[in-house]
């Protein structure tokens, strides 16, 4: 229930209530008006009465007295009887005495010697000279003030304090809506808009000089500072924003380069490798002691070595050499790729490694440079993990294999190496921490790999492994929809 209908019950039930205590009051009063002119009209008709009975001596003179009591106006049908009870005179035939035997508003008059107003009627003790005690019972014609009939009253009551109370909650409703509801409903909307981020609000003033004034003229006076003050938060977080992008970029292009720097030894020696062969056959050729078979054999060991330092700058520019748009990816491709970088150092350190990622594997979308930079940090860091392993009879291994869903793939690296610690594991993904030896790494390789992997709408995750010793990363990305292959094709 809103304020304004509580407000309007709560006046409704006030006034209510109100009336019907001044109800209660006016007809408490009217009832005892009425009691009171009753008995004034007795105590005039008693006084009436009792001066003309002063005047009666003889049997002429009663006479006398019932000609005046016929031909007043104040009395109706009247009688005057003695103390015990037998009619002396009366307007009409003189009745039978026994009815006023029984006559209650008689006999307490007789005791009392007070007059009384009872159902109509004034019965009176009137006192003669020679002290002689006789009651007057007489009829009063009906007069305004005398009578007291409580449903009339009621009547009457009802019929003009409902008008008024209904005209009282209607003003008061009129008033409260104007100088109280109505600044609160737009206080309430105000409100409403700043929770729900728009900052650009105000009320207007509502013209009068009060604490509801007051209030308005703070709230807007709030709403203004709060405004300027989210302007200029969004100003610095834009700029911060902008810092971070930036920050982020050096961050990736520097693990880039530490990855590029520490796989830089592995590729002299792939490269170095069929050089010296290279050399070596050359070499003989130029001695000229060679057959023709043997010098076919040296040309063939010439050519094969070429073959194989050009595949290895080949990767080499395909993984390093630019960075391309984001586009439909396979990512057993992107696998494959980062494993070949890798490969010299898994053997080197005499790590085995297994790829399952089956070749009907759903395309993503993303950036294939930095998806393979995310792969190559995976896998340079557990094979870093094997190469430490305290035992040497331990089995060094690495599988890859994949998990997929209609909606997500999810790219998975095993290794068995010594696993990290729950604490090791919580901030794994900090930047510039690392669990390496000082001089040994950056720090920056998982960080950024988040990141990436953020970018692309995807999670990455690290957990021990249960069954055995070591830690399995897990990247899950999003599987390129049809309608997505559809709009990247138009796109293109």
């Amino acid at each position: 229930m809103s304020l304004r209908y509580k407000i309007l019950l709560a006046l409704a039930s006030l006034l209510i209530l109100i009336l019907g205590i001044l109800t209660f009051h006016l007809w408490i009063t009217a009832w005892g008006r009425v009691q009171t002119n009753q008995r004034a009209m007795a105590e005039l008709i008693k006084s009436v009465a009792q001066d003309w009975l002063t005047e009666v001596k003889t049997s002429a003179d009663w006479e006398a007295l019932k000609t005046k009591l016929n031909y007043s106006t104040l009395f109706g049908k009247w009688v005057i009887v003695d103390n015990t009870f037998t009619p002396i005179i009366s307007a009409s035939p003189i009745p039978d005495a026994t009815i006023f035997k029984n006559d209650k508003s008689i006999v307490d008059v007789l005791k009392t010697r007070q007059p009384i107003f009872h159902d109509g009627k004034v019965i009176a003790p009137l006192i003669t000279p020679d002290n002689k005690l006789f009651v007057l019972k007489m009829e009063i014609q009906a007069l305004p003030g005398l009578d007291f009939d409580p449903i009339e009253s009621v009547k009457t009551i009802f019929l003009v304090m409902p008008l008024g109370t209904l005209i009282l909650i209607l003003s008061m409703y009129i008033l409260l809506t104007k100088f109280v509801l109505k600044p609160i409903e737009m206080l309430s909307r105000a409100s409403y808009e700043i929770g729900h981020g728009n900052y650009n609000v105000s009320i207007l003033p509502s013209g009068t000089k009060d604490e509801i004034a007051n209030l308005i003229e703070t709230f807007n006076i709030m709403a203004k500072e709060l405004n300027e003050y989210q302007k200029d938060m969004e100003g610095k977080i834009r700029q911060a924003r902008e810092k971070i992008d930036a920050t982020e970029a050096q961050l990736i292009v520097a693990q880039r380069l530490s990855a590029t720097g520490t796989l830089a030894a592995g590729i002299a020696h792939e490269i170095n490798n069929p050089l010296g062969g290279i050399l070596n056959a050359a070499d003989a050729l130029k001695k000229g002691s060679l057959d023709k078979t043997q010098t076919q054999q040296y040309l063939d060991m010439i050519i094969d070595g070429l073959i194989r330092i050009q595949d290895t700058l080949k990767k080499i520019l395909q993984s390093f050499s630019h960075r391309v748009s984001p586009q439909p990816l396979d990512l057993k491709i992107v696998i494959e790729r980062a494993i070949s970088l890798v490969k010299h150092r898994l053997d080197a350190n005499k790590i085995a490694i297994s790829n399952s990622i089956p070749l009907t594997l759903p395309q993503i979308y993303g950036d294939q440079t930095e998806l393979q930079q995310v792969f190559l940090n995976i896998l340079m860091n557990a094979s870093d993990s094997l190469s430490l392993s305290a035992s040497p009879k331990q089995e060094k291994k690495i599988e890859v294999f994949s998990e997929t869903t209609d909606k997500e793939i999810t790219i998975c690296i095993r290794d068995t190496g010594p696993g990290m610690s729950e604490e090791q594991l919580s901030h794994a993904f900090d930047r510039f921490y690392t669990t390496k030896e000082p001089g040994k790494g950056t720090g920056l390789g998982l960080s950024v790999a988040y990141n990436i992997i953020q970018n692309h709408s995807g999670r990455i995750t690290l957990q021990n492994n249960k069954d055995q010793k070591g830690i399995t990363a897990k990247v899950t990305l999003p599987v390129l929809k049809k309608k997505m292959e559809i709009m990247v094709a138009r796109h293109s």
